[in-house]
């Protein structure tokens, strides 16, 4: 019998090689007077794609308010943004970059019909609650990571001691259009391509073992992996294969798809702390965990549950990583788990004692990691296991 199960808002989704010139007919900008445009401090204005861009929005007759994002989006950059163009009451806001930018496209189409301050409305820091009007809002990524073109959050980070990484969320606030082109890829440089690559891959793992799976989620997870694992070496070692390039946005997206009906696991709960309080990119960071954190994760369902069904979908998911066939499920778990260590290695994930982590730093780190949707909860030793691990 198949069980009962929410399904969130999804986007228009345009998909495929050169997607990028639907924009010049997209609806959405007809009598458009004033669009934002917000992109990355320098990669995407470097390529060809962003004259194209230019040129199309310009055909339109729109006037053009521009807006760079540097590192991840903070409360300060997006009440800036919002501060600029609200008095020019833009019609729509157009993301083009990476997660960090969709996040802020996200957020600043949120928050311009208010011109309020984003923090009042973020989950744990803010006391209000958004209404969801928000200015109709398009997404394309250029990296293949986040899924964030798909999502109904937007994550805002407050850097430094007292910092969070924290969601403005509402389901309008999912993008009216996706425009995934996966040509808008091959400039993202290798450290880029793992870093997103593998917060992808986490975000499949994890959303296919959460205790919120459904079999809608598990289906679309278990096709992300398949094309992702496929795919991650190639798109890191050759940024210029296109079929590569496609496979790894595929699986992003569909990964925006499963987190957001499935939820994370203990990567993604490590990510919040790790994230606000040392400066290291989100991928990075469920990268350089994820081997450690499923081994930890398979030894304790090994000793508590050894029945249980994530322990079946980690067989499954190491059936991937491998060719063999006939094989017991212990033998495809340790596939995975080779699979994952093999990854981090070659595609050089760095250690978390490169962003200056010791193991002084723990107890704050273990404070404030959630377990969200994990398949098993591991206790603070455990916790200080995996960080160690990766020291």
């Amino acid at each position: 019998m198949i069980p009962s199960f929410p399904l969130s808002a999804l986007p228009k989704i345009i998909f495929g090689a050169n997607s990028l010139y639907q924009l010049k007919s997209t609806p959405l900008l007809d009598g458009c007077s004033h669009i934002v445009l917000i992109t990355g401090s320098k990669s995407f204005k470097q390529t060809p794609s962003y004259q194209a861009t230019l040129d199309m929005l310009h055909g339109r007759g729109v006037i053009i308010l521009e807006y760079s994002v540097t590192g991840e989006p903070s409360p300060e950059m997006v009440n800036q943004a919002v501060g600029l163009f609200a008095s020019h009451t833009p019609e729509v806001v157009i993301a083009i970059g990476g997660g960090s930018v969709i996040d802020a496209g996200k957020a600043v189409s949120a928050m311009l019909p208010s011109a309020d301050k984003v923090e009042h409305y973020l989950e744990d820091v803010g006391t209000k609650a958004h209404s969801g009007q928000k200015v109709p809002f398009i997404a394309m990524p250029t990296t293949a990571g986040t899924g964030s073109e798909v999502t109904k959050n937007a994550v805002l980070t407050k850097p430094g001691h007292d910092g969070y990484k924290k969601s403005l969320r509402h389901e309008n606030f999912t993008p009216d259009i996706a425009i995934v082109d996966p040509t808008l890829t091959l400039g993202c440089p290798p450290q880029t391509t793992a870093a997103s690559g593998m917060d992808a891959f986490a975000q499949l793992l994890e959303s296919y073992l959460s205790t919120a799976a459904s079999p809608l989620t598990d289906m679309l997870a278990y096709e992300g992996m398949t094309h992702l694992i496929g795919a991650i070496e190639t798109a890191v070692s050759h940024g210029d294969d296109l079929k590569a390039r496609t496979a790894l946005s595929y699986a992003a997206m569909l990964s925006g798809i499963t987190l957001a009906n499935a939820g994370l696991g203990l990567g993604h709960g490590f990510a919040q702390p790790l994230g606000s309080h040392f400066s290291i990119a989100h991928g990075m960071v469920c990268g350089t965990l994820m081997a450690e954190i499923n081994r930890a994760t398979v030894r304790k369902l090994q000793q508590t549950n050894p029945s249980s069904i994530a322990l079946k979908k980690y067989a499954a998911a190491g059936k991937l990583c491998t060719s063999a066939a006939n094989q017991a499920d212990g033998y495809y778990i340790n596939a995975l788990l080779d699979k994952l260590d093999q990854l981090i290695d070659t595609l050089g994930i760095a250690h978390l004692s490169s962003y200056g982590i010791t193991e002084t730093d723990f107890d704050t780190i273990i404070k404030d990691t959630g377990h969200k949707n994990h398949p098993v909860k591991l206790d603070n030793a455990e916790l200080a296991d995996i960080l160690r691990a990766r020291l």
